[in-house]
């Protein structure tokens, strides 16, 4: 499918990041992070340099963890989600 890549790469810059500036490094996470056609149109659209975005070995489950984390560094909340003690934090 020609242009999806771009299609998504454009309503993520008008929707998510309207109004914002992309400074490099940019980290691409997520699972759609493995598409080398998604990698590219979002590359172009937000006209970022050959190198200036970054795909993490980790691209997977790093949004994840990181959304994790900042939950467990809320003041006074508590997290339902049991498995969370499961990260080792250290």
């Amino acid at each position: 499918m020609p242009g999806f890549g771009f299609a998504m790469a454009r309503n993520f810059k008008a929707t998510v990041g309207k109004g914002k500036k992309f400074l490099a490094p940019v980290l691409f996470l997520g699972g759609v992070a493995e598409n080398p056609g998604m990698r590219r149109a979002f590359q172009d659209v937000l006209k970022l340099a050959d190198g200036a975005m970054t795909v993490p070995g980790h691209f997977r489950t790093s949004g994840a963890v990181g959304a994790a984390l900042m939950v467990s560094e809320l003041p006074g909340k508590t997290v339902p989600f049991a498995a969370l003690t499961a990260l080792d934090l250290a």
